[in-house]
């Protein structure tokens, strides 16, 4: 993940009171981040939405099968990320 787009991310969970960002008396270039009392509320429920969604996207899978799905998307990603940083580069991209 690139740094604009960490950047946003985070925004946004400040945003929503996720986490907060402080100073860091040490180096003030840097922010530390912490969990708010209202992410660590709702972090049980999006962990276990989390763990119910992907029981269900994998349901009637073999052991097999989804290492091999992980495997796929893994290379994908990296294909993705790839491509990414070359463009970031100022890389043209050939259609």
């Amino acid at each position: 993940m690139d740094k604009s787009t960490a950047s946003r991310a985070i925004n946004q969970l400040v945003e929503k009171n996720l986490i907060e960002k402080v100073e860091d008396i040490g180096n003030k270039k840097n922010k530390l981040l912490y969990v708010t009392s209202h992410g660590k509320e709702v972090y049980p429920i999006l962990n276990r939405e989390l763990h119910y969604s992907t029981q269900v996207a994998l349901s009637g899978l073999n052991a097999l099968e989804i290492t091999q799905i992980e495997s796929l998307l893994e290379r994908i990603s990296q294909n993705i990320v790839d491509n990414w940083i070359d463009v970031k580069k100022g890389k043209k991209r050939i259609y």
